[in-house]
C-alpha cells in the first residue's frame, strides 16, 4: 500500500485543533465536525473562491469571510447559514494548531475506516494485518498529516 493510500485512511483517525488557524485547511481537514467541510458541503466547496484556504485565511477580524465564485441561490444561502452555525464564532489565537487523534472504542472495527476500493487493494493483507492495526497507538502516529 502506497503512502498516499495510507494517508487517506489514516487521516480519518485524526482531527485538527484550531488555534492560530495557519495549518488547518478550512475545507479539507477535519476540524469542526467528523468529516471535512468539503464533504459535508460539496456544493459550497465546488464554488469556493479558494479551495485551499486555511482557517486563518477565512477569518477577517472576528468574522468569517467566505468567498464564492458566483452568486448564491436560496439553497446555497441556506447551506452557508448551516455552515456558519456549525463552525461557530471565529476565534483564533497565536498558539500552533495541533493534531488530535479520534477516540475509538475497542469494539469498533478498523475495516469501517477503509472504503470499498481500499479493501480490494489491500486484499488478504487487510485481514492478516488487522491485528497489527489494532495495536497502533497514537504516540506512533505522525504529528502532522
Amino acid at each position: 500500500m502506497g503512502l498516499l493510500k495510507c494517508k487517506g485512511w489514516l487521516s480519518r483517525l485524526v482531527t485538527k485543533e484550531v488555534h492560530s488557524g495557519r495549518d488547518v485547511s478550512f475545507w479539507k481537514d477535519v476540524w469542526c465536525d467528523n468529516i471535512p467541510l468539503k464533504v459535508r458541503f460539496p456544493d459550497l466547496f465546488e464554488i469556493s473562491h479558494d479551495q485551499n484556504a486555511t482557517v486563518k485565511d477565512t477569518v477577517v477580524g472576528r468574522e468569517w469571510s467566505l468567498e464564492f465564485r458566483r452568486n448564491l441561490d436560496e439553497q446555497r444561502v441556506r447551506e452557508v447559514r448551516e455552515l456558519v452555525e456549525l463552525i461557530g464564532k471565529a476565534q483564533l489565537g497565536t498558539e500552533n494548531d495541533k493534531v488530535a487523534y479520534k477516540a475509538l472504542s475497542f469494539s469498533q472495527k478498523w475495516s469501517v475506516l477503509l472504503r470499498e476500493e481500499e479493501r480490494v487493494i489491500l486484499g488478504g493483507w487487510h485481514e492478516a494485518g488487522l491485528g497489527k492495526l489494532v495495536q497502533l497507538k497514537p504516540q506512533h502516529l505522525p504529528s502532522s498529516i
